[in-house]
């Protein structure tokens, strides 16, 4: 649709339709982020590789992923935000579609690279649009469309497994639907124009440059600017490896049934969705820090049952949809906080930069890790990774919820 259909639509319409499609762009985001943990399993053995080697494809697409994020800046300047969402979905769409059409499994991690490229850009390109623009209850519920997303791929996954027998008809249906919300996205580039006309013509009457250019004083590195990024980093490699790995750990490890494991991964990442959902109510309300610190408690809570080995496949499964839940305000209270713990402003942006870049790292390494301990050791494993990370978490959470002033 040309900009002039949406010239006729009231501002404050423009902006909450913008906003829906910003949600529906969050959720295509989300969608094949975590096929890989219902579809490992039975792909590892079609592929007949050993299951540790499953740790290497979130850590090519979230290596891709960081670097397209490095540049989305350059790429927003240069094509513009809905553009940059149309291309990102299509890309997505044929890589998901080579991934099922893989026959090897070297080729499979070969279409995860454009996967991460095609993810990391559109991710910054939201995140930067939505804070720049909209409330932090906004921004909380961008990240529940993500979850929404991320529920949906396992769930659409494990069903087409079921149905047909085959991982591979789960990528085919999650690479159409990611082409056609592409199209989709591709006819709304006239709306995000006549925004950056809108947005031009406030700049001027404002006569305002970018807050980025105007940034005060130098940064300062602290004691507790570096646990923010540790933070990051160990919530990642929790929320990444309990998603990936649960469901061999269910089935190798607590004797569950694959069907029922494919489930509790849905439910896990459900359990999510959900959590940052409610948090766009009470965010505001209890704090970002005491909200934190409080969810840091629950994972501590949820690791400690995960621990416990007796109880079948029932006391895992409510330990792991716990993990879940109590991660969900960690990642969007944080970020939000990063710009309210009293550091000047060209610190402020320098510890947003670096908790985005942790939270890529953790992504990257701890999935691997955790699978090459189960694969040689014992899944039994995945518990006390968990419990490890959680632990440094919650004593970070609880360090830096105080005032940020000890540098270093």
């Amino acid at each position: 649709m040309s900009s002039s259909f949406f010239d006729r639509i009231a501002p404050a319409r423009r902006k909450l339709l913008l906003l829906a499609i910003i949600y529906l762009g969050y959720i295509s985001l989300g969608l094949p982020d975590k096929i890989l943990d219902a579809a490992w399993l039975p792909m590892s053995r079609a592929f007949d590789v050993p299951l540790r080697y499953g740790g290497f494809i979130p850590l090519t697409i979230a290596l891709c992923s960081s670097v397209s994020a490095s540049a989305s800046g350059f790429i927003l300047r240069k094509i513009g935000t809905g553009r940059l969402l149309a291309i990102c979905g299509a890309v997505t769409g044929l890589s998901l579609i080579g991934c099922g059409w893989s026959p090897v499994f070297a080729v499979l991690l070969a279409f995860a690279i454009p996967l991460g490229f095609g993810q990391g850009a559109v991710d910054t390109g939201m995140n930067y649009y939505v804070s720049k623009h909209y409330s932090s209850r906004d921004m909380s519920w961008l990240h529940c469309c993500w979850g929404v997303g991320a529920t949906l791929g396992p769930l659409l996954a494990s069903l087409f497994l079921q149905r047909t027998g085959s991982w591979k008809s789960g990528y085919f249906a999650i690479g159409s639907c990611q082409l056609v919300l592409a199209a989709f996205f591709c006819s709304t580039i006239g709306l995000w124009d006549r925004a950056r006309r809108d947005e031009e013509a406030e700049d001027r009457e404002a006569a305002a440059a970018s807050s980025m250019d105007r940034l005060t004083g130098k940064c300062e590195f602290s004691l507790d600017f570096w646990l923010c990024v540790l933070i990051f980093f160990l919530y990642c490699g929790i929320e990444a490896g309990s998603g990936l790995w649960c469901c061999a750990f269910l089935t190798q490890s607590r004797g569950m049934a694959l069907e029922n494991a494919q489930f509790v991964v849905t439910a896990y990442w459900g359990a999510l969705t959900g959590g940052r959902f409610l948090l766009g109510f009470m965010a505001d309300r209890i704090g970002n820090r005491r909200l934190s610190i409080l969810a840091g408690a629950g994972v501590l809570v949820a690791a400690g049952l995960l621990l416990i080995p007796a109880g079948g496949a029932v006391l895992p499964s409510i330990a792991l949809l716990l993990v879940g839940f109590a991660l969900a305000p960690i990642y969007p209270c944080l970020m939000h906080e990063a710009t309210r713990r009293g550091f000047n402003d060209a610190t402020a942006a320098a510890l947003t930069g670096l908790q985005g870049s942790a939270s890529m790292i953790g992504c990257m390494v701890m999935p691997p890790v955790i699978g090459y301990a189960g694969d040689l050791i014992s899944m039994e494993a995945l518990p006390v990774f968990i419990a490890v990370q959680a632990v440094l978490m919650f004593l970070a959470l609880v360090k830096t919820g105080r005032s940020t002033s000890t540098k270093i």
